[in-house]
């Protein structure tokens, strides 16, 4: 579904699916094409800091800023580029700086001038796509003298909002690519210290006292655990595409995936603010300077691409005290009855919308129950006199579980074994 309202005045234009309880995202094309909104169940998942009016006035960054044309921040205000110069100093330029005085977030903060291009219903959620014409901004050109076209496009379907960047070389030079985006993650209702940072990064780029790299590099692990009183600034090696980043709380789980374009990370997460930033960036903080083999340039009339995902599930805990099934065995069918190992039972159906965890099968009377709602647990099943259920053993991405099914003529709890898992 899509539509449109005013967030703080401004036009905002949303993105919304049903599944998983409903997650709706709201983007302001005319602010920069920020996402200042992701709500999950009518409760936001990102940090709005000092709101939409304050990023627009200020350049104080909330939700899921677009940072262009470089990420975090720059060494110098003035620099030779691949035979250009670029010129920060120059007056009326849209630009915000650290507390050492040195560029950061890029040019296009809170920028007016993104031209929407599609705003559509898809069969499970919506899409929206809006460009912005750097070569078409005098002001823009003089300072960064590289004429392009950005366009991203955003994908909301089921549980899940992909965002989609594309740069494509209007000009006769080539244009380097330093982008990024800066999503403020966090968990409503739960305090930060009980938030669990799964960030599987093994190489860290050490930082000056300015916050830019030096050039050196470390083995490193982040561990697996509540944050507690534990702060971030730093910057790693993003892990191979794909790979999950996450931001998990006791019923509810984030998680950041760098799927394409996107080799490095910066994670942001300050004792004095309620958010977790996970950053995509295209090349390493103050690339445009270094200008090394990992700063990417894009031939004239090439595109480059580069995309990221937000997926919200159900967080696996402790499994809960389910309700069991009442039934006898003169009500089970002769095929089910006694000893039974049954691998065919596929449900697709959208336990995480609204905590439904009993399924009927055929006429057969079986019900299958959730117990766990992320990755691999295990298989468990109970039969009594009179009673039996049944659990997920393994939930793919998204809806997809898989159960397996065994009646037991003892009472008892324990694992099934011989299971098989089929990805999705």
């Amino acid at each position: 579904m899509v539509g449109e309202r005013s967030e703080e005045g401004f036009a905002a234009l949303t993105l919304e699916a049903d599944a998983r309880g409903g997650l709706e995202a709201v983007f302001v094309p005319e602010a920069g094409m920020i996402c200042c909104s992701l709500k999950h169940r009518g409760e936001e998942l990102l940090g709005q800091r000092g709101g939409l009016r304050a990023y627009v006035e200020s350049y104080s960054t909330l939700g899921i800023p677009f940072l262009h044309p470089w990420a975090n921040r720059l060494g110098a205000d003035r620099f030779e580029l691949a035979g250009r110069e670029v010129d920060l100093t120059l007056r009326g330029l849209p630009l915000k700086r650290d507390g050492a005085g040195l560029p950061i977030h890029g040019l296009l903060s809170a920028a007016a001038g993104w031209r929407v291009e599609r705003h559509a219903e898809l069969d499970s959620g919506g899409a929206l796509a809006a460009s912005f014409d750097f070569g078409a901004y005098p002001h823009l050109l003089e300072a960064f003298p590289f004429p392009h076209l950005v366009v991203i496009e955003a994908t909301l379907v089921e549980g899940s909002l992909e965002i989609q960047t594309s740069l494509t070389a209007t000009g006769d030079v080539a244009v380097p690519v330093s982008f990024g985006f800066h999503p403020y993650l966090t968990l409503p209702g739960v305090p930060r210290a009980d938030w669990v940072l799964e960030a599987p990064v093994h190489e860290q780029l050490l930082l000056d006292d300015r916050g830019l790299p030096t050039g050196e590099r470390a083995p490193t692990a982040i561990e697996t655990a509540p944050l507690g009183g534990r702060t971030y600034d730093d910057a790693f090696l993003a892990p191979p595409p794909g790979t999950a980043l996450a931001l998990v709380g006791p019923d509810r789980r984030i998680e950041m995936r760098m799927d394409s374009g996107f080799p490095f990370t910066q994670i942001y997460a300050p004792d004095d603010l309620d958010a977790v930033a996970i950053e995509p960036m295209t090349a390493p903080t103050n690339a445009l300077l270094t200008a090394g083999p990992e700063l990417t340039f894009v031939p004239p009339g090439e595109t480059f691409t580069a995309s990221f995902s937000i997926s919200v599930l159900r967080a696996a805990g402790p499994a809960p005290n389910w309700p069991i099934l009442r039934t006898t065995r003169a009500h089970l069918p002769p095929s089910v009855a006694g000893m039974f190992y049954r691998r065919d039972l596929i449900a697709h159906f959208d336990w995480l919308a609204d905590s439904k965890y009993l399924e009927e099968f055929c006429d057969e009377a079986l019900v299958a129950i959730s117990m766990t709602a992320y990755g691999c647990g295990d298989v468990f099943l109970k039969f009594g006199p009179a009673t039996w259920m049944a659990a997920d053993h393994f939930v793919c991405r998204y809806d997809l579980q898989i159960f397996v099914v065994r009646i037991l003529e003892e009472d008892a709890l324990y694992p099934v074994e011989g299971w098989e898992v089929r990805p999705r």
